[in-house]
């Protein structure tokens, strides 16, 4: 008898914790809130959950490349998910483990690596200057050194998920010689092939095969980084998407299109070339601004982003040596005005002015609105 009131009570006691961690969920579901973004933006779930990969992306990226990644891959889903049906989260669907191994090598061992097995190699064909054709191999190329995840929800539960966005980060520079360090970089069109006809299928299918995937919609965008060997800081552009692929569920159809979208530093033959009506309005900025001070020099670095080959917005970096206030406010005001030569391109356009490696003020303009200026300190 007294083991039939201890299994009882045992029974009991189980029901109660089962029913306190459901109890617990719903109270989690229930204290979920929203955090509305402007106008056109997403709006975000809290409390906030991080990606288990923050800490890997900490230690791999340039901060260039870590808000370029995001911050594009995010404003492109938006073809997709609609700001205004969807909130984003961190993505969760990509475990470390998972994450490791997919930018593994393929093997026996590992097969859903994303990277050639040991052994094999690539040749890209490329065009000489003469129109002659010469092969390139690559030895053990290793093309995807990244995967980036964000989450799509059209209900404040972050345990449902009702749209995926992943960026496959691929490598432009391989090594084609390791006893000399010989470097290839190799062509955007070369890797989308690459991408799209195998690596791009090939996790879009194992993406399928996990908990909850067959029916939910995936995007899938390639980045590439224009300097993944350099760790030194500098005035580097970050990389580009060069395409993407929208697959509604396991059942539907879907293909991978080519983006045509880059950073085009301001000071360069390329923009000279491509873009010389901004290229000169640009120059004419910079000789004005950069001789503000009369005594001392104010270094002035521009760059456009573009899209189908039109700019879609400029960023400009002013630094200085140490300043009065009243001279950085001079500075600032002088440079908000002479914002007013790019009205004609459309864009919208910021400024980060600094001494040394400080911001001190910012510049936002927008396309038919007077210059926002805001000082940091």
């Amino acid at each position: 008898m007294k083991k039939i009131i201890l299994v009882l009570m045992m029974a009991l006691i189980l029901a109660g914790c089962s029913n306190k961690t459901e109890e617990t969920k719903e109270e989690e579901k229930e204290n979920q809130s929203v955090v509305s973004g402007a106008s056109g933006d997403y709006s975000i779930l809290i409390p906030y959950k991080t990606s288990p990969l923050r800490q890997a992306y900490a230690a791999s990226y340039r901060e260039i490349d870590m808000m370029e990644i995001g911050g594009r891959l995010q404003e492109k889903t938006k073809e997709v998910y609609d700001p205004g049906k969807y909130y984003i989260s961190d993505g969760s669907k990509i475990t470390r483990d998972r994450y490791e191994n997919l930018k593994k090598r393929k093997s026996d061992k590992n097969t859903i690596g994303l990277n050639l097995e040991s052994g094999q190699s690539y040749t890209e064909v490329i065009t000489m200057p003469d129109k002659s054709k010469k092969e390139v191999v690559i030895p053990d190329p290793v093309f995807v050194s990244d995967i980036y995840e964000l989450n799509f929800h059209k209900t404040k539960n972050p345990e449902a998920i009702d749209g995926t966005a992943f960026a496959l980060v691929l490598k432009r520079n391989q090594i084609i010689d390791a006893e000399h360090g010989t470097i290839h970089r190799l062509a955007d069109d070369t890797l989308f092939e690459v991408a799209s006809i195998a690596i791009g299928r090939q996790f879009e299918a194992y993406l399928r095969t996990l908990d909850g995937m067959s029916d939910v919609p995936i995007y899938i965008a390639f980045y590439v980084q224009e300097s993944d060997l350099d760790n030194l800081p500098g005035k580097y552009t970050p990389g580009h998407y060069i395409g993407h692929g929208y697959f509604e569920s396991e059942r539907s159809g879907g293909d991978f299109v080519r983006d045509n979208e880059s950073w085009v530093m301001l000071n360069t033959t390329e923009a000279s070339n491509n873009y010389s009506e901004v290229y000169n309005e640009f120059n004419l900025f910079n000789r004005t601004v950069s001789t503000f001070m009369k005594d001392e020099h104010v270094g002035v670095v521009g760059q456009i982003f573009t899209v189908k080959n039109k700019p879609e917005k400029m960023k400009i970096e002013l630094t200085t040596g140490a300043k009065t206030y009243q001279e950085i406010y001079g500075l600032v005001q002088y440079t908000a005005d002479e914002l007013s030569r790019f009205d004609n391109f459309q864009m919208p356009i910021t400024v980060d002015v600094k001494i040394f490696q400080n911001t001190q003020a910012t510049i936002t303009k927008r396309p038919g609105q007077t210059p926002v200026i805001q000082f940091i300190n």
